[in-house]
């Protein structure tokens, strides 16, 4: 009764190209109607806390949020974190009260990473009743 999982854009694609490809063929409906979903669900759920996979979760929840508050949550440079250890990452979205937690996308090479992960993410959820 706490947890809903949910895609922040319910259109599959083939990867992130495809889809801002895919949002840019239909004039931006594609964002504009994942928004408005993904903000009703913020809302009916009153939401403290998201869990994103990787940085183009962060960068599409960044989409999603220019569509309703008409600015993006973050600077791109601020989350823009390719590259850098350990993979996961917390972002406060202003004037909000939502805590975004950023975690990898997982294969066999993020192995080492899974217990330090498992750890700072139930410190990052404590604070929420998680």
């Amino acid at each position: 009764n706490k947890v809903t999982s949910a895609f922040l854009c319910p259109w599959r694609s083939e990867d992130r190209d495809a889809l801002y490809e895919l949002n840019d063929a239909t004039e931006d409906k594609l964002f504009r109607f994942s928004s408005q979903l993904v903000w009703k669900m913020i809302e009916h759920h009153e939401a403290k806390v998201i869990v994103v996979i990787g940085l183009n979760g962060v960068h599409l929840f960044n989409e999603m949020f220019k569509r309703k508050e008409g600015k993006p949550a973050f600077n791109h440079n601020d989350v823009d974190a390719i590259g850098r250890s350990p993979g996961y990452a917390k972002y406060c979205v202003p004037g909000t009260g939502i805590t975004l937690l950023q975690i990898p996308r997982f294969n066999s090479s993020r192995r080492k990473v899974l217990e330090p992960l498992a750890d700072w993410l139930r410190r990052e959820l404590h604070p929420f009743g998680l």
